[in-house]
This record gives C-alpha cells, structure tokens and sequence, in this order.
C-alpha cells in the first residue's frame, strides 16, 4: 500500500515533534517537503529528517510537490492563510492549535475544506495525554472535586502562586483539585502541569522525548 505524501509547514520546535511522530508512530506517512522562511533554516531542517523536498514558497510547495497532505506548524496568525492555501490546492490538512485567529477564520477554513471534501484535522492533542486521561477517570469516581485554598497548595505551585502574585502567571485557568484520598499516595490539580502520575520513560503516546519522571512529558508547544 503507496504511503501518504505530507508537507510541513514549518520549521519551529512544534513541526520537529511532528516530523518525529510520524517517524515514529505513522508508518504508512512519509514527510516527503518541507516549508519554512528562512531558505538555510528550511534546509537544515530537510537534512536533520532527510526530507527530500524543501522550499521557503508556500505556493511552489502547493503546486510543485507531489502531496497528499498539508501539516501546519506554523505561526497562529499564519494559520488562515495556509489552510485557504492548502485547500485550494485541494490537499487534506492538518493543522496545529489554535485552529484561526478569529471564528470567522476559522468557519472560512472548515467551509472552504468542507466543500471540496477535505478533511480538516485539528491537532489539540493536550487533553488526551496521559495525565488528563487520569484525572477524567478520577471525577467518574467518587473523589470529591473542591476550590483549591492557598494553604491546599502543593509545594510544586510555588512558583505559579508568586508568578500570579506578580500579575503575570496564568489565571485563565479554574484552579480546582482533588482532595486528596488518604488510600491513595497521590494527590491531582485538574489544572496545567501539576497533574502527577508515575509515567514509564519513552511511554508517552505524543512526545519524541522521554517523559520526565513524575510529571509525564512535555507535550505542549508553540508553533514554529
């Protein structure tokens, strides 16, 4: 059976880790060009994975390249013009998170794909990680799920407390945990990466990386 053909579009910290997944986990894809800005960068990066095709136009990849698939690694802003691109060129897409900048953006993309029968995969992968899995079994369970109080803290939210006393952490999120079960030697922050569960080194499903002992791995990361 002929592999799927992919292009990145991409050359940042996010399309390394899809390049290495693919290498990895999808056997029956081949990355086979690559975009990026920056011409010495983008052939760099075609060297390091072997990756055949490499060029810094997105419309002489589009029109130029033997492709089934068009991954985006790119910037959040870039993403519209891409997948409009992409689409155009009647290519399937996957694309990195955020989906578009705006709604508008992002009902332009799925409509256009939509009706040249497209498929548009949208890579949100973080709530399927290992950590999240756990803690979606645990509210099935009969753990009692409370405001988390200052003194509740962990000593791991350090540094996020001081940071959020500064004005610049992260409030977006509902900062909720899991009281903790006097039968159970663990205790779960349904928030950011204070979720703790023993993972095996090299047995996360998304990282290229080995898990670091203790916080599972790193699996988030900006566009390139």
């Amino acid at each position: 059976m002929s592999k799927s053909k992919v292009a990145i579009l991409g050359t940042g910290f996010i399309a390394h880790i899809h390049v290495e997944c693919y290498r990895r986990f999808v056997p029956d894809a081949e990355v086979v060009a690559v975009y990026g800005r920056t011409p010495e960068n983008t052939a760099a990066f075609a060297k390091q994975y072997g990756i055949p095709r490499h060029c810094s136009d997105i419309d002489a990849l589009l029109s130029g390249c033997d492709i089934d698939i068009v991954d985006i690694c790119l910037p959040n802003y870039q993403h519209h013009e891409a997948c409009m691109k992409a689409a155009r060129a009647d290519k399937h897409i996957i694309i990195e998170k955020p989906l578009a900048m705006t709604l508008e953006e992002a009902d332009e993309m799925i409509a256009e794909c939509k009706g040249r029968g497209l498929k548009l995969c949208y890579a949100e992968e973080l709530c399927f990680a290992p950590k999240y899995e756990r803690v979606r079994a645990l509210v099935g369970e009969d753990v009692e799920v409370l405001r988390e109080r200052p003194q509740e803290r962990s000593r791991d939210h350090g540094e996020r407390r001081q940071a959020d006393e500064r004005g610049d952490g992260s409030r977006q999120h509902g900062r909720r945990m899991l009281r903790q079960d006097r039968e159970r030697p663990w205790r779960w922050c349904v928030h950011g990466m204070s979720v703790r569960e023993e993972c095996p080194r090299g047995n996360h499903p998304i990282a290229p990386f080995p898990a670091r002992r203790g916080g599972g791995a790193e699996t988030g990361g900006r566009s390139g």
